[in-house]
């Protein structure tokens, strides 16, 4: 093994090239787990333009393993189980590439690279010789495809939020019986493309180009590109990621934007606004330091200035009246509450007035009525009462019979 080491790095000082991008290990077939005894060849894919005696070194879990373009394991143990890497000559090694080896009945399969936008096919299998039946899919607990013979999941334009975990659950037979078994994958779709990044051409016209980078295992994708001032589209989807600044425009200032996406639209990204601004050649001259400015007839040059989320110069004055405008709303929104609470309670006390004021009539009213009732009723008068059948007229007193007097002889 120290030769094959020894002699590796003897032949990659043969290898005089410049590679464009790191190697990328590639898995046939595409799945990144497999089962026991089943074979894989691995091949370093990498983008050069090399030249002389090429090396191709691999290695697993860190430690030399292999060299050579591919490396084939042809009947597969638990024990291959590990991350992979190739490296050309003396570049940079490629990224790890994870192969996982099951002897158990049932595996989910995923393809080893995902990208945003793609349609993913997952399969649930069970292990060679023995039969399954019915299948059930999972995604985050939550089922997404009943049970059916149906053993592969198709995931259109997947995204790239966050980790996504899939779950399958299958009938295998064994024994005349079948059996549930389970198995369960995450995957996590990589960046298709960088955000563009507007940048800025010189010249007359003055050109804008918008910037971005495939993956390379998607370099071929055919990508269109748009341009936007102030908001409004100057420039439809095309191929072309460049627009030139019309002459008319010389005298203006504008926030331009791109937008990328794929030729079906699956994946959109827009860049940083990118503010353009029109100075007088003279005053423009002096700004940068007497460089040279092309000739034009054209008093004005643009000056282009980025402002990550501020699509707008920004200045002493600006900064000011931002923090003007940003405290404003705060203000007019405290005295908005303040005046909704004084009415408020202004509404509130009138209620609380009036409330008073009429139960204070209500009071008054029957007290009136009552004593007017209990004065007809009782006859209340400033002498004692005597009730009427009881009353005599002293004024004329009852005649009394004169009571006869018996006379003794």
């Amino acid at each position: 093994m120290h030769v094959a080491v020894i002699m590796s790095l003897f032949l990659s000082s043969w290898v005089k090239a410049e590679t464009t991008t790191r190697p990328m290990v590639i898995f046939t077939p595409e799945w990144n787990k497999i089962f026991t005894g089943e074979a894989i060849t691995m091949t370093c894919d990498v983008r050069s333009m090399a030249q002389g005696v090429l090396v191709y070194t691999w290695y697993k879990d860190g430690h030399w393993l292999h060299t050579g373009k591919s490396y084939t394991i042809q009947q597969a143990q638990h024990s291959h189980s590990g991350n992979y890497q190739c490296q050309l000559g003396t570049s940079d090694r490629s990224d790890s590439a994870r192969l996982d080896v099951d002897n158990g009945y049932l595996i989910l399969q995923a393809p080893l690279y995902v990208y945003e936008g793609d349609n993913v096919t997952l399969r649930c299998t069970q292990f060679p010789g023995y039969a399954g039946k019915l299948t059930a899919f999972y995604k985050d607990g939550m089922v997404i495809q009943d049970w059916s013979l149906e053993s592969e999941l198709l995931i259109e334009n997947i995204d790239n939020t966050s980790n996504q975990r899939y779950k399958c659950t299958k009938q295998v037979q064994r024994h005349l019986l079948y059996y549930l078994h389970t198995d369960e994958v995450t995957i996590s779709a990589q960046e298709l493309f960088t955000p563009p990044v507007l940048r800025v051409i010189e010249g007359d016209p003055t050109v804008l180009t918008c910037d971005t980078s495939l993956s390379p295992l998607r370099e071929t994708t055919e990508m269109h590109f748009s341009f936007y001032r102030d908001g409004q589209n100057v420039q439809s989807f095309s191929t072309a990621g460049r627009f030139s600044i019309p002459s008319a425009w010389m005298k203006d200032s504008g926030s331009y934007t791109c937008q990328v996406r794929t030729s079906t639209s699956e994946v959109e990204k827009t860049s940083v606004p990118l503010h353009v601004e029109a100075k007088r050649k003279d005053e423009a001259n002096v700004n940068r330091n007497n460089n040279a400015i092309s000739e034009s007839s054209d008093p004005y040059e643009m000056i282009a200035t980025a402002h990550p989320g501020t699509p707008y110069p920004v200045t002493e004055e600006t900064n000011n009246t931002n923090n003007l405008v940003s405290i404003l709303p705060v203000t007019l929104v405290v005295l908005l509450l303040v005046l909704v609470v004084a009415i408020l309670i202004f509404v509130y006390r009138r209620k609380q007035i009036w409330l008073s004021v009429n139960n204070q009539q209500q009071i008054t009213v029957f007290d009136k009525e009552d004593t007017i009732e209990f004065e007809e009723k009782y006859a209340v008068s400033e002498g004692p009462h005597i009730p009427q059948d009881l009353q005599m007229s002293f004024d004329n007193p009852p005649a009394y019979s004169k009571v006869p007097t018996l006379e003794i002889a």
